[in-house]
């Protein structure tokens, strides 16, 4: 086929498709909610925008309703889509592998993420609230970013490569009555989080281990997590993030294990002009009273997080006025007190 469309029009619940060479659409792609995909790509296989505008869609979007349908990706670059490269929802399984996902939700321009404003003469870690928020509003970055999954039930995302996107990995209510794995990724540089675990209308995600990523130099945090339970962080590095490397905010049974956290909490700002919402390299707080009306009475909460054989250095003031390692947030002490709410660290800041 010369038009991906047509490929996948043509194809039935449960084919796959490969793809040699490069492919531009004009529109986002809608997935046949009726239909399994799998997609496997030469070594110059590409899906993109023919050039970024922060009017362009997504590239692939699907729209589940009952969580039967499963999708692959292997060995494919995802590029300039001024929405996600990939979006799915309510899915049964999806496998992300060896992608490459560039320019997604931002054209690389006009930002660094890794040196000064001082160093570059662009935009920065250093640079004000007022310019990171311009260079936000312009048509440089739009809403999108490389990968969003919301509502599947299982999960595998290896070995690709996330940078200069908007948004890195963002899952949303993954893994419930399942499990997700998220591994040797490098996600680097992008403007939003690396990877973003968040809440929805089913309380977050669960039975998500992310393990031996490298995440740095997002204008953001490294590991954002909202919400959700049963969450092992392991083995990762996590870099020169402007906020903070790791957050948890409401989730419970989150293990931090066996990471290296170094040169986090950089900045005031966020890469687009906001407040950071860190106020150290692992920042641990409560999310709206969520403990309070959702974890106290889920069975399966054993502890609020655990911070295990990790290095914490060279953290950052960011958005404190102290340098610190570990911060505890002054919501805390709303939650009930009892044997489940409880944090346990063993780890090497300073």
């Amino acid at each position: 086929f010369a038009e991906l469309s047509a490929a996948i029009s043509s194809a039935s619940d449960g084919d796959s498709i490969y793809l040699d060479g490069a492919f531009s659409i004009s529109s986002e792609i809608i997935l046949d909610s009726n239909k399994s995909l799998f997609f496997y790509g030469s070594d110059s296989a590409c899906i993109q925008f023919s050039s970024y505008s922060d009017t362009n869609g997504s590239l692939l979007v699907f729209n589940g309703t009952d969580n039967t349908k499963e999708f692959k990706f292997d060995n494919i670059i995802f590029k300039n889509a001024g929405g996600f490269g990939l979006h799915l929802k309510k899915t049964k399984k999806v496998e992300v592998n060896d992608c490459e996902f560039k320019n997604n939700g931002w054209n690389g321009t006009s930002l660094n993420t890794v040196v000064s404003e001082a160093i570059t003469t662009i935009l920065g870690y250093d640079s004000s609230q007022a310019d990171l928020q311009s260079f936000y509003s312009s048509s440089n970055a739009s809403d999108g970013g490389a990968i969003k999954i919301e509502e599947s039930t299982q999960l595998l995302i290896t070995g690709n490569t996330i940078n200069n996107n908007l948004r890195g990995i963002r899952l949303q209510d993954c893994g419930i009555n399942g499990a997700g794995f998220i591994t040797r990724n490098q996600i680097s540089e992008n403007i939003d989080s690396g990877i973003y675990l968040g809440i929805g209308s089913l309380d977050g995600c669960q039975n998500i281990t992310a393990i031996n990523n490298f995440i740095a130099y997002n204008s953001n945090n490294g590991i954002l997590v909202v919400g959700g339970i049963n969450i092992k962080l392991s083995q990762n590095e996590i870099n020169g993030n402007w906020n903070g490397g790791v957050c948890n905010f409401g989730s419970a049974n989150l293990t931090l294990r066996d990471c290296g956290l170094y040169n986090n909490n950089r900045s005031t700002f966020n890469g687009i002009g906001l407040s950071g919402d860190a106020k150290a390299s692992i920042h641990i707080g409560d999310s709206s009273n969520y403990y309070a009306t959702n974890f106290v009475i889920n069975e399966k909460r054993r502890f609020l997080m655990e911070v295990l054989d990790t290095q914490v250095h060279n953290t950052g003031l960011g958005s404190n006025d102290d340098k610190v390692g570990i911060f505890l947030d002054s919501s805390l002490g709303n939650i009930p007190l009892n044997n489940n709410n409880i944090i346990k660290t063993n780890c090497k800041a300073n």
